[in-house]
Parts: structure tokens; C-alpha cells; sequence
């Protein structure tokens, strides 16, 4: 018995005591993305291959080569060496005007399949008054409406949505109140396959079930909607982006936080 109640005791201790990953994301100032082991990484001052003042390749600093491009002159966005509202570190500002948008689609099947969980989270700022697709997995072969997750910002109602669309057309589209108003910001998007939540810098809304069917998806871009087509241009500046294959825990999601907080002065 008395065995019993030392591995009783023991368990119980080691479910209370704080994870040791968890403890290097608080307690290291120069904590780095890369400890959480992203599928994909990009950030202003990194990678950047300029064509004049745009940007014709952002380089993945995860280390799986998914690299974000755009071979088309006219829908490069522009690289901006330092902007105000991110600490002047550098951004990629995209126009919805030049249908600027940016193409990683060896990152495009991440998602492919059934209630697959992701974590995707950008820095950034949107800067026009409107809705805009902000990222996108889509399916090659199925236009706007069809097969997709993306993240739509309703800026005028103060309001994201994000949708799931399976390869039957059964949808399912939330919104929560958290956009990406003109200040600059963290979104992230925390989906455990089924379900979901956004985090806005330190704010994180409550969870909404998101369960729809298989999705076939081999696209991934930043700046819109991409499939068959493509649609809904974002209009703003974007300093860093993170995807991962995965649910981030909080302990996690608040040590980006902190990283993100720190770097941009938000």
C-alpha cells in the first residue's frame, strides 16, 4: 500500500509540475520560433529576394523549404524596410490594388485530409477598410467557394471569420469579434481539427466546433483566396508568419505571444 501511494503522489506531482519545454518558452529572452518546430517561418529581415523594391521570394526559415514566391512582376508585393507600427522592422506590404499575393504550395497538402489540426499565426496589419482573404489552402482544381480553410477579415464589422469547406461543399464558416484593425497585431488561429479559437495578441475568444468532411487541398498562399481562381485581395503589411502542423498548447502560444510582443513592441 504505502507503494501505491508514493506512485499516487508521484504522478500527481509530475501532472502539476510544469513541463520543461514549457519553462525554456518563459524563462529565455532570446526564445526563437524554431524551438516549436514550424512547418513554415518567415519574418521581414529574413530571406528576402528583392526584384527592384518587390518581393519575388520570401525564403522559409523553418528548414522544410516552403518557401513563399510570386513569378508574376505585377502582383509582387512591396518590401518596406522599416514600418512605424512594427518597431520599424521590416514588412511585405501587400496591395489589393495589384492583386499582390505571394505562393507556397509545397506547404499546400499540410492540411489535406480529415480534421487536421494547424496553428497559423501572422504579424501583421491590414490597412483598408474592407474584407480580404488574409491566407488561404485551397484546392487547384475548385474555385472560390469551394474546398478551402481560410481566414477571412471582415474589418468593417470589427470581425474574422474562418472557414472550412470540405470536398462535398458542406460548410462551415465562424466569425468571432477579433480583426485585424489598423493597428498592427498577432492573429492567430489555434484549430484542433474539430474545433478552434482566435488569439489576438493576448486575447483569445472562446471556442466554436469546426467539423466538416475529408478536404482535398494542394494550395497554400498569403494574400488571398486561391484555387481554380482567385479573389479576395488583402491590403496590408505582413511581418511575420508562422504554420504549424499542429494545435499549439497555451503555454506555447504564449511564449510567440511574448517573442512577437517583444520584437514589434506591440
Amino acid at each position: 500500500m504505502a507503494r501505491s501511494r508514493l506512485s499516487s503522489d508521484r504522478d500527481r506531482r509530475s501532472l502539476q509540475r510544469p513541463d520543461a519545454r514549457v519553462l525554456m518558452y518563459q524563462n529565455r529572452s532570446n526564445f526563437s520560433p524554431l524551438s516549436l518546430s514550424p512547418s513554415l517561418w518567415l519574418r521581414g529581415d529574413l530571406g528576402i529576394t528583392l526584384n527592384g523594391n518587390d518581393v519575388s521570394a520570401w525564403a522559409d526559415q523553418s528548414g522544410n523549404n516552403n518557401h513563399a514566391t510570386q513569378s508574376t512582376a505585377g502582383n509582387q508585393p512591396l518590401y518596406v524596410s522599416g514600418a512605424a507600427a512594427f518597431a520599424n522592422k521590416p514588412v511585405v506590404r501587400f496591395s489589393v490594388a495589384n492583386s499582390d499575393h505571394l505562393i507556397a504550395d509545397t506547404l499546400g497538402n499540410l492540411l489535406s485530409g480529415t480534421d487536421k489540426p494547424y496553428t497559423v499565426i501572422m504579424v501583421a496589419k491590414q490597412t483598408s477598410a474592407s474584407n480580404y482573404i488574409l491566407w488561404s489552402f485551397g484546392n487547384s482544381l475548385v474555385a472560390a467557394g469551394g474546398t478551402c480553410i481560410q481566414m477571412y477579415n471582415e474589418l468593417s464589422a470589427n470581425s474574422c471569420r474562418v472557414d472550412k469547406v470540405d470536398d462535398l461543399s458542406t460548410a462551415s464558416r465562424v466569425s468571432k469579434t477579433s480583426s485585424l484593425t489598423g493597428t498592427a497585431k498577432m492573429q492567430m488561429v489555434a484549430h484542433s481539427g474539430t474545433s478552434f479559437f482566435v488569439r489576438n495578441n493576448a486575447t483569445e475568444t472562446t471556442s466554436s466546433a469546426q467539423d466538416v468532411g475529408a478536404t482535398t487541398l494542394d494550395l497554400f498562399t498569403i494574400g488571398c483566396f486561391r484555387g481554380s481562381n482567385s479573389v479576395e485581395f488583402w491590403d496590408g503589411d505582413l511581418a511575420e508568419a508562422l504554420v504549424f502542423n499542429r494545435e499549439l498548447v497555451l503555454p506555447e502560444r504564449d511564449a510567440v505571444w511574448n517573442y512577437v510582443k517583444n520584437r514589434y513592441a506591440l
